[in-house]
């Protein structure tokens, strides 16, 4: 009867434990780099000086956080950058 109760504690354990919390992490780079989120576009940022367009990607498994960013290319594949006064995204070399 042990080793049954046993085996049913270490299998939920480890199907539990194999799933994972995966959870977004916090987007705060305001604090720590010149990137400025896009009004209305969920994960896109514009370098403060270059306004250069990024893509980033931030997320957190348990305690551990990590993330990355890419430069933003349109659906023709040329870098964009962001319009501050027309507040659109364009490509680079229109």
């Amino acid at each position: 009867m042990k080793k049954k109760i046993l085996a049913v504690v270490l299998g939920l354990t480890l199907c539990f434990g194999m799933t994972g919390c995966i959870y977004e992490g916090s987007k705060n780079y305001d604090d720590h780099s010149k990137l400025i989120s896009i009004e209305g576009e969920n994960d896109l940022y514009y370098y403060s000086t270059t306004h250069v367009v990024y893509i980033v990607f931030n997320e957190a498994e348990f305690q551990a956080g990590y993330g990355y960013m890419s430069p933003y290319y349109s659906e023709n594949g040329k870098l964009c950058t962001y319009d501050t006064n027309t507040k659109q995204i364009v490509e680079i070399g229109e």
